[in-house]
């Protein structure tokens, strides 16, 4: 359950939620460029249309998506 918003920033969401299976306290990122993608409700993300946005959207989901492999290989899980 996403208990709060623990940052936003030009690449995306960090939330703070609260795992009730494992009882711990976990952050989830979610891939939100600014200016490039807009939430129409509460789970539909759009990408804006034209100025290069669909690449930048593109490549950018490349470099998130490294990113959170790295994070899982170096064992990053919980928030303490």
């Amino acid at each position: 359950m996403i208990e709060a918003v623990l940052g936003q920033g030009g690449f995306g969401i960090t939330y703070v939620v609260h795992d009730h299976k494992s009882g711990q306290k976990l952050a989830i990122k979610e891939y939100f460029p600014d200016g490039v993608v807009f939430r129409e409700n509460s789970i539909h993300v759009t990408v804006l249309a034209g100025g290069g946005r669909q690449e930048s959207f593109e490549w950018g989901k490349e470099c998130f998506l490294r990113e959170a492999c790295g994070m899982k290989l170096q064992g990053q899980r919980s928030l303490r």
